[in-house]
């Protein structure tokens, strides 16, 4: 028993502030850095956000030495210089907890996977020929174009529910695998709605595997 910060401090929290759906957002909201598990947030909307970044200069001390590229900007895409590392940056630098944004970002996974091949001969910084400079220049236009991705944080529909499912796909290829999972209600009057959860998908290794074999590797993620 005890209020909220008594029980947190028990294991050495602090409670910074408690923000509550449906309120507008605010100073609760403005405490907690506008986001929750690295997702921007909304309260008043109630909606998630996954945002996309794209900074291609070099890093130091562990931060980048220059700023994200912007619409405004995206020419500079092809002045910059591309090396394995730099790139490494740009796909990691992508967070989605629950994959929302995985048919976009599983395109840069599988160019980096690429840039291993051993045909390539690419060290980490090696600057990157111009045929894989093309593929990489359109992923990340289509990342700074696409600038956020908003989804709802609360996925049950209004009304009263009759019955309930939840239906989970996957299926894999020679380039990756996928599990999607979506909830399915049927409404009191009759009505269907159906959202989706959440998604994973990996990369298929680079020693190729049967397709029998990569689907089955789909069911995995998939439990």
């Amino acid at each position: 028993d005890g209020t909220m910060p008594q029980i947190m401090g028990e294991a050495n929290l602090v409670l910074k502030a408690v923000a509550v759906s449906g309120e507008p957002d605010g100073a609760a909201l403005e405490k907690l850095s506008g986001s929750v598990f690295g997702l921007r947030y909304s309260t008043e909307k109630d909606t998630l956000a996954v945002q996309f970044g794209v900074n291609v200069t070099v890093k130091r001390r562990g931060m980048p030495s220059g700023p994200d590229i912007t619409i405004e900007t995206m020419d500079q895409l092809h002045q910059a210089v591309f090396t394995r590392r730099i790139l490494l940056g740009v796909v990691n630098g992508q967070f989605d907890m629950m994959g929302m944004a995985a048919p976009l970002l599983i395109k840069g996974r599988v160019a980096m996977r690429d840039l291993f091949v051993k045909e390539s001969e690419l060290d980490w910084d090696t600057i990157l020929p111009e045929k894989m400079r093309v593929t990489w220049i359109s992923y990340m236009r289509e990342l700074v174009m696409t600038g956020q991705l908003v989804y709802r944080r609360c996925v049950r529909p209004e009304g009263r529910v009759e019955q309930f499912w939840l239906i989970v796909f996957f299926d894999g290829s020679d380039v990756a695998y996928a599990a999607v999972v979506y909830c399915r209600w049927l409404m009191e009057d009759g009505s269907v709605v159906v959202r989706l959860l959440c998604c994973k998908a990996r990369v298929a290794p680079l020693q190729r595997l049967s397709t029998a074999r990569i689907e089955l590797n789909g069911a995995v993620i998939a439990v």
